[in-house]
């Protein structure tokens, strides 16, 4: 921590000797300090010598990283905003995402703050052209919060994905399943089955894959409903504000929504293929259902 108090940039490159140390230290002092050189200075250090690096020790220094966050507190989670808006790969990016808005203190107690601030950075115009390096998989990180108050503040930004930002949104899942997330996919899929334009099309086949893998990847049989607090607890405690449901009843109370949607889709359909995800038994014949 000496180290990363130390105003000299080049005092702190000479007391450090790995590009491990040198990330975790400028993402730590960018996350104590908020100060606008710092980020440049950081941005430079990530994208010149830090993305050179293999996908996988990225991967193992941000986890280092995000060890040491949680210990000096909740306003120091600015260390993991080159993470989100410099890192092209989705895991990194949407895990940088979930513990910026998990674990970051709020203002004004406001439990959106720290995913408001996701938003701002998602805005088509928040940066130069091609910033963020993966904005479809930042959208994804923020849907695996699992509440339906963040699902709510992205809804009007969900027709500003492009189609390949939206491939990323759909591949991010947590391997828990939320009544929000499930219900963002479903109205989402409601409003584009009607459609007949070329990309709407694209899309509703992306969002139905999304939906797919929500269940297939789910390592339980229960929907989790409700608020998530924001800063997360951590000393483990249960989530006052969030209960769970059975995946059979959240099936039965919604299967009349994947019923319709299989109904109205146009041939091939991929829908049934949804629907034995859910452990429905589709109504399209084979015939009309498309290859998966």
């Amino acid at each position: 921590m000496s180290i990363v108090l130390t105003d000299d940039v080049e005092a702190r490159v000479n007391q450090l000797h790995t590009l491990d140390d040198l990330v975790v230290c400028e993402a730590l002092r960018y996350g104590i300090t908020n100060n606008p050189d710092d980020q440049r200075s950081l941005a430079q250090l990530y994208t010149e010598y830090f993305l050179k690096a293999s996908t996988k020790t990225r991967l193992e220094i941000y986890d280092h990283l995000a060890r040491i966050v949680p210990e000096l507190g909740g306003h120091t989670v600015g260390a993991y905003t080159p993470f989100m808006l410099l890192d092209p790969d989705p895991i990194i990016t949407s895990r940088s995402v979930l513990d910026y808005c998990s674990s970051g203190t709020l203002l004004n107690a406001d439990p959106m703050t720290r995913p408001r601030d996701v938003v701002a950075m998602l805005r088509p115009d928040y940066g130069p052209k091609g910033f963020p390096a993966n904005r479809g998989a930042m959208f994804g990180g923020l849907l695996l919060l699992g509440d339906q108050r963040v699902c709510e503040l992205i809804t009007d930004m969900r027709d500003t994905l492009s189609i390949e930002e939206l491939e990323q949104m759909t591949g991010r899942y947590s391997g828990f399943l939320s009544d929000a997330v499930l219900g963002f996919y479903l109205t989402w899929l409601e409003e584009l089955v009607v459609s007949e334009d070329y990309a709407d099309l694209s899309r509703f086949g992306h969002l139905a894959a999304g939906l797919y893998r929500q269940i297939e990847q789910s390592r339980t049989p229960l929907v989790f409903e409700g608020k998530r607090p924001f800063p997360v607890p951590e000393d483990g405690k249960d989530w006052p504000e969030v209960s769970r449901i059975t995946l059979e009843k959240y099936v039965t109370d919604h299967s009349d929504r994947l019923f319709a949607l299989e109904a109205q889709e146009s041939v091939p359909k991929v829908m049934p293929h949804v629907l034995k995800t859910f452990g429905l038994v589709p109504r399209t014949s084979a015939e009309e259902t498309a290859e998966y």
